[in-house]
């Protein structure tokens, strides 16, 4: 009975040294059967950045283990960062990205942040980081912007000598009241009534031009108006007419030329 004891309590040992080898031996394969991941670089530096704009890169790298990589999660250190990843598994060899956008809008000044990516590859979590410094807007003052319902404006056939009126449309699409200074007729034959003196952002005014032709023709007389538009002070529009001779005042005289028969 002894050496039966004796036998199984061999045998015991035995197989209790082969399983924890055999464990040893699954757990360096499963750790050595793992993807890795190599980035061509793990920080980027976007230097300076214009305010307003959507700061972008892409952090490449490849699956240099011989299992593939799936990546489960891509988490940046704040809201303003938003983060893409390769979703599909990345095949021993392959290539994923990483790819981190920045959005600088209202956030002037240097900004460094950083991505963790977790995977399934043998480091577990890697960190990549983006950094560079946001140049702020230069303040805008607000201005008026002038802009016309059109440039030429066709009156057709007028008489020489009689007076024409004309409205014409002017939109304030600024951001700052619109004032009219004056408005200079090339012929010295356009006036107006009046010019508005105040027009809120956004809002239409009307330009009531008054035109009086002096000579017969085709003409496109020009108009320039002066007005606290900051980006074109002088606008230039035309008004086109084709002013013919007043044949009115012929028929009258022909009649009064007529022959007066005798009773």
């Amino acid at each position: 009975m002894f050496i039966l004891a004796l036998v199984f309590t061999r045998l015991n040992m035995l197989s209790r040294i082969f399983f924890t080898k055999f464990f040893i031996l699954v757990s360096v394969a499963v750790a050595f059967a793992q993807g890795e991941m190599e980035f061509k670089e793990e920080s980027f530096d976007f230097g300076n950045v214009t305010e307003g704009s959507i700061a972008s890169h892409e952090f490449e790298f490849t699956n240099k283990g011989n299992e593939p990589i799936v990546i489960s999660n891509v988490q940046a250190s704040c809201g303003c960062t938003t983060p893409f990843w390769t979703k599909d598994p990345i095949k021993p060899g392959g290539k994923g990205i990483i790819k981190a956008s920045y959005n600088s809008s209202g956030r002037p000044g240097a900004f460094t942040k950083t991505v963790t990516v977790t995977s399934n590859a043998h480091t577990s979590s890697r960190f990549l980081t983006i950094k560079g410094v946001v140049n702020a807007k230069p303040l805008v003052s607000p201005s008026a912007q002038v802009t016309f319902g059109g440039m030429l404006f066709d009156l057709g056939k007028v008489v020489k000598g009689r007076r024409v009126e004309k409205s014409i449309t002017v939109l304030n699409s600024g951001d700052a009241p619109l004032s009219f200074i004056a408005m200079e007729s090339g012929c010295k034959c356009v006036t107006y009534k009046s010019l508005p003196t105040s027009i809120k952002p956004g809002e239409k005014a009307q330009i009531e031009l008054i035109y009086t032709p002096r000579q017969t023709g085709t003409f496109n007389e020009p108009l320039t108006f002066t007005t606290n538009d900051k980006n074109v002070s002088e606008s230039k529009l035309f008004l086109k007419a084709q002013v013919e001779e007043d044949t009115s005042l012929n028929s009258v005289v022909k009649e009064s030329k007529s022959s007066i028969p005798f009773n």
